[in-house]
């Protein structure tokens, strides 16, 4: 291998290496807005049945 394939080889690998690192930054982003969308779901369901458990409470006294 010649000096100009050697410097092509390790560009080349400098090059996946970012796009690696883009990747597993894109997955832990994508992985952290999963988490907070599915929290606020979850406290939005909890809210709508605690109206539900409030309104049904109320109407039987």
């Amino acid at each position: 291998m010649n000096k100009t394939e050697t410097k092509v080889e390790i560009k080349k690998e400098e090059a996946l290496l970012k796009i690696k690192a883009i990747k597993d930054s894109n997955e832990d982003a994508y992985s952290q807005i999963n988490q907070i969308a599915f929290q606020q779901n979850y406290k939005a369901l909890i809210g709508h049945f605690k109206k539900d458990l409030n309104f049904n409470s109320t109407s039987f006294r």
